[in-house]
């Protein structure tokens, strides 16, 4: 865009003492005309190269504080180190980081309801559920040092739940800009004139007050190890304490696969394979009983209390099984 700036420079009028009055506001008017329709062009098409860096600094910093208004400030450091940086190299923008909760909004609307969010980051995303922690309810002086004199209750009365203050992703302290004396009905925090009040992280007498959460990851879509290759796969469940019980879904290049890990760290597999079959994994007899005068068998599975049954007949040189289902499988006596 800095190579249409001299149009404005080339077109700007000149006057010598040939030009009558009239030719002259003719030529200004004509110059005006074209500098509105330069300045039209340039507001709407402006880039990276129209600013100075510190001009870019300005610009993060202004949107990084409306960012923070929304309490997990997920676009802080994208702001701050993604978009002023990749707008200097007029470079694409990428997200490292977003996360859907709402706990400073739920704090301000006194919501001790469960916080269930998704988060991206890394290689997957997650669905977390966030629960409260229960306690006496105050803040100590130790937890938050920071007393103000304008009234604003940092050990304030929450009922069973626990308070702390909250923090951006890097674990530093989050205060308000300004002392928030309400909230929208959304729960964003306002100051006495109805604006919109902003956190970050230099320090005030105001901290960003959040109630505490445990979080257990009830679901994710990610990358993982399976054999020799990363393979993306959903994972179900928070599990238990070592990591099991839950499920999975993936495909490899042996098939799609349905996995139960047990409470006992045991694989309990259905695979559907490019044969047409679906195969139940990991399942080994635990019991058989060959009735051979009436040509009947009976089988129990591993982990089953059940008994199946299947018929059989048999001549000199092979015997026939037939499942209830009608199937047959012929086998040659050696």
């Amino acid at each position: 865009m800095p190579d249409r700036m001299h149009i404005l420079d080339t077109g700007f009028p000149a006057f010598t003492g040939e030009k009558s009055t009239e030719e002259k506001v003719t030529a200004i008017q004509n110059y005006l005309y074209m500098l509105m329709e330069e300045l039209r062009y340039l507001l709407r098409h402006l880039d990276a190269e129209n600013f100075t860096d510190a001009g870019l600094g300005e610009l993060a910093e202004g949107m990084t504080r409306a960012a923070q208004q929304d309490g997990e400030n997920p676009l802080n450091e994208f702001v701050f180190h993604t978009l002023s940086e990749n707008l200097i190299n007029n470079d694409e923008l990428e997200l490292d980081r977003l996360s859907t909760s709402r706990r400073i909004r739920k704090y301000l609307l006194r919501d001790t309801t469960d916080d269930n969010y998704v988060s991206l980051s890394g290689q997957g995303e997650q669905l977390i559920t966030g629960t409260i922690v229960s306690s006496t309810g105050l803040l100590t002086e130790d937890e938050l040092p920071l007393l103000t004199e304008s009234g604003y209750r940092i050990t304030e009365e929450v009922g069973n739940a626990a308070t702390t203050q909250a923090t951006n992703r890097f674990g530093a302290l989050l205060y308000w800009q300004r002392e928030p004396v309400g909230h929208t009905q959304d729960g964003y925090p306002t100051d006495a004139d109805g604006q919109p009040v902003y956190a970050a992280t230099n320090p005030t007498n105001w901290p960003v007050l959040v109630y505490k959460y445990t979080e257990l990851v009830k679901s994710e879509y990610a990358f993982d190890m399976v054999g020799q290759n990363y393979i993306p796969q959903v994972v179900l469940g928070a599990g238990d304490e070592n990591g099991n019980s839950k499920g999975y879904i993936y495909k490899d290049e042996m098939g799609f696969y349905l996995r139960y890990k047990s409470s006992e760290a045991k694989n309990v597999d259905i695979r559907f394979s490019d044969d047409g079959f679906v195969d139940a994994m990991h399942r080994r007899l635990s019991y058989i009983d060959i009735d051979t005068e009436n040509g009947e068998v009976y089988y129990g599975l591993e982990g089953s209390n059940s008994l199946y049954r299947l018929s059989f007949t048999q001549s000199e040189s092979s015997a026939t099984f037939t499942w209830p289902d009608g199937f047959q499988c012929e086998v040659s006596v050696v």
